[in-house]
C-alpha cells in the first residue's frame, strides 16, 4: 500500500506507546539525517506481522522437529 492508499481506505497502524516511540524517534533521525544530505524524497516500508499466525506456524515446526527427531532416534535405537 502506499501512502494515499491509507488515506483513502481508512487504514490506520496501531502501535504500542513503546513501538511508537522508538518508531517516532527513528523517523526523526531519518529526518535530520536526510535535511543534512538535503534530499527530500522519503520512503517507509512497514512490515505486518501477524502474531497468531506465527505462532501456529512456529508450533508446526517445532512439532516437525520433535517428530523428526523421535524418528532419528528410533532408527538408531534399531540398530544397537
Amino acid at each position: 500500500m502506499q501512502d494515499n492508499d491509507f488515506l483513502n481506505d481508512g487504514v490506520k497502524i496501531r502501535l504500542g506507546e513503546e513501538a511508537k516511540l522508538k518508531l517516532m524517534e527513528t523517523l526523526a533521525a531519518d529526518v535530520e539525517f536526510l535535511t543534512r544530505l538535503h534530499i527530500m524524497d522519503y520512503s517507509l516500508l512497514l512490515g505486518v506481522h501477524d502474531r497468531d499466525k506465527a505462532a501456529e506456524e512456529e508450533a508446526q515446526v517445532s512439532e516437525a522437529v520433535q517428530t523428526e527427531t523421535l524418528y532419528t532416534v528410533r532408527v538408531q535405537l534399531s540398530y544397537i
